[in-house]
């Protein structure tokens, strides 16, 4: 649990346990913003220049401006206190919408009800918890109109499905709302919240609507990766915990992570950055970032 002097304010955990979601304003500094956004330029240019929208994953292989968003200390706190110190990164993705829909289309996903057990949210001793919670930063100013996240707020708490004839973002129902902020804003939300993206709506279209999204997952139930899939994935187990302490390799207790689409863990080596695996991939990628000086806290490890 963080300390008293870096836990949520009063008020942001008001507004998290009423809407589902929280902004943080500047929570990117000038010259992370202009870093990043340098970098999704380029590859958007290698990749899909005539696109109209994107979608990129495995972004820590990008280099050390997106890894530092792992543990960005504007947004770190929030993250222990709804998912707990031993948090994990789950998956990330960029999207870039350059006209009409983004990447997932304008269909909202999501809502409170029916239960799931991986995307879930409660209140409880006074702490907001949740299952998936989502890190969304604007890397450009995002306006009324000009597309990317909507939300029904206060859906993570719904106790009926959400309606499917309101999903369509392309014509928002009046429960529905944009989130918007200029670049450097940071939107937090828990997946149990009906949430998508905006299309359009603007005569006058923006240069493009660029988000990079960091999916985090509290750490208590995949404490250890299973040793009957890491075969299978062709991943190589560490003989240690994220946090630090000693774990039976191949647990039969340990939970699968087959919903993650990302999965790392630090290795035993304090300075080897995680070993990165994707199920869409399956392939695994090692970064050696000794002269990266990897952050310990990183990868959700206590340092």
């Amino acid at each position: 649990m963080p300390n008293e002097a870096t836990r949520m304010t009063e008020e942001q955990r008001y507004l998290l346990d009423l809407q589902g979601f929280l902004v943080v304003e500047n929570a990117l500094t000038p010259e992370q913003v202009a870093a990043l956004d340098a970098e999704v330029t380029s590859r958007m240019e290698q990749e899909a220049p005539e696109a109209s929208t994107h979608r990129f994953g495995g972004l820590l292989t990008w280099g050390r401006p997106f890894r530092d968003l792992i543990d960005n200390p504007r947004i770190l706190p929030c993250l222990e206190e709804v998912l707990g110190p031993g948090l994990r990164l789950d998956h990330d993705y960029c999207d870039v919408i350059r006209r009409g829909k983004g990447p997932i289309g304008t269909t909202l996903h999501g809502g409170g009800t029916p239960f799931d057990p991986v995307q879930f949210y409660r209140f409880a001793e006074g702490i907001p918890r949740s299952g998936l919670f989502v890190v969304a930063y604007n890397l450009r100013d995002v306006h009324p109109g000009d597309g990317g996240f909507g939300c029904v707020p206060g859906s993570h708490k719904a106790n009926l499905p959400f309606p499917a004839a309101w999903r369509d973002l392309s014509q928002p129902h009046a429960c529905t709302r944009a989130v918007t902020g200029p670049a450097g804003t940071a939107i937090l939300f828990t997946e149990a919240l009906a949430v998508g993206h905006h299309g359009f709506q603007r005569p006058v279209q923006p240069t493009a609507v660029r988000i990079i999204g960091f999916d985090f997952f509290g750490g208590g139930a995949a404490e250890q990766f299973p040793q009957r899939l890491s075969g299978v994935l062709g991943f190589q187990v560490p003989q240690c915990d994220v946090d630090g302490s000693e774990c039976e390799v191949g647990d039969a207790g340990a939970a699968d992570p087959v919903d993650f689409r990302l999965f790392m863990k630090l290795l035993p080596e304090r300075d080897h950055l995680a070993r990165v695996l994707t199920d869409e991939q399956r392939a695994e990628a090692v970064h050696d970032a000794i002269d990266d000086q990897a952050v310990g806290r990183q990868m959700g490890v206590r340092a």
